[in-house]
């Protein structure tokens, strides 16, 4: 068993990388929020622009009926199960009346 030190730069590690991915995540969202009312969540996104930001081969993206959820896994029934296991799930609500300074005011 890896001593303290080296579980501790582990966990750092673990956690640069999301920082990393949450940050790329964010740019590219930041990219569709112009343009992007009444769009569904799985119109948003192509799972190849997920598969370059995760990094790995993904399955078919699924939906929910009403379109407001994309969720992108690499894990499939009856296939072989990965290493790591990666899920991303893209949610959109719409209001009203948009706000074009919905994100600003989110991230205040």
């Amino acid at each position: 068993m890896p001593g303290p030190i080296a579980q501790a730069h582990a966990t750092q590690r673990r956690i640069d990388v999301v920082r990393h991915t949450h940050a790329q995540c964010q740019r590219v969202a930041d990219g569709f929020a112009q343009g992007a009312q009444g769009k569904k969540a799985c119109d948003l996104v192509t799972r190849a622009d997920v598969e370059s930001i995760l990094g790995v081969p993904l399955e078919e993206p699924t939906s929910t009926p009403d379109g407001s959820s994309c969720s992108f896994t690499n894990w499939a029934p009856n296939k072989p199960r990965p290493s790591k296991r990666v899920d991303v799930q893209v949610l959109v609500n719409y209001s009203a009346a948009p706000d074009p300074a919905a994100v600003e005011k989110w991230r205040k």
